[in-house]
């Protein structure tokens, strides 16, 4: 619970995970995530149309976090989705902490 929360147990190559977002402005964002996953995995990040890989690295252990640089995303001002959805080949289970968006430039 409170910071120390994570999605666990992400096993299954047929599950997504979706964020409901409302940044107040339009714009390119920066995304990163906290992951731990013991074999690397690939995923794909969609907003909308858009769809880009998105490679996480070995970090160590189930338990053993780090952030990845996820890519960046074009956000409408109004309310956006971005889905992590998992390539199903050589898929292994990861947790994910958190994502954070970082608005690019001014």
């Amino acid at each position: 619970s409170g910071s120390d929360a994570y999605l666990t147990d992400w096993k299954h190559a047929n599950y997504r995970v979706e964020y409901r977002v409302k940044t107040g402005k339009s714009g390119r964002w920066k995304v990163e995530g906290e992951f731990a996953a013991a074999k690397p995995v690939r995923l794909s990040m969609n907003v909308g149309e858009s769809s880009q890989a998105v490679e996480i690295p070995a970090t160590g252990g189930e338990l053993e976090w780090r952030m990845v640089p996820l890519g960046e995303i074009e956000l409408p001002e109004d309310e956006a989705v971005i889905e992590f959805k998992p390539e199903t080949e050589n898929w292994n289970p990861i947790q994910l902490r958190q994502v954070i968006l970082t608005p690019i430039g001014g």
